[in-house]
């Protein structure tokens, strides 16, 4: 694997990782009423100026960058990332793709369930 996919896969993994830790933590909220690490996901949004206190539209877009707009970035990034290397080499790259389709997915659902 070069140095430029193994960027791709990082980055890949790294644009994911908030989305899908955030999907854990209202899991882990829902499942024992424990708010400790959705308090982080909280603050980090607090720390750019999201709260429940902002307008809806704000909460909407910063909500749509993150947890959807991010996650789909990422799945691409991975899958053509991916289109250089061996197929033995690929699997990286697929099982990314996957999780970051999967909590997009996951987040597009629970917004339109959640309306």
């Amino acid at each position: 694997m070069n140095a430029e996919s193994r960027a791709a896969l990082i980055a890949a993994v790294v644009l994911t990782a908030p989305a899908t830790f955030a999907i854990g933590a209202g899991a882990l909220r829902a499942a024992t009423g424990s708010g400790g690490p959705a308090a982080l996901v909280d603050a980090g949004f607090a720390a750019f100026g999201v709260s429940n206190s902002s307008p809806l539209p704000t909460r909407q877009a910063s909500y749509f960058f993150a947890y959807i707009l991010t996650p789909a970035v990422a799945a691409a990034l991975a899958i053509f990332a991916s289109a250089a290397l061996a197929p033995r080499m690929r699997w990286p790259f697929f099982a990314v793709s996957a999780a970051a389709a999967l909590s997009a997915v996951f987040w597009v659902v629970y917004s339109l369930a959640d309306a």
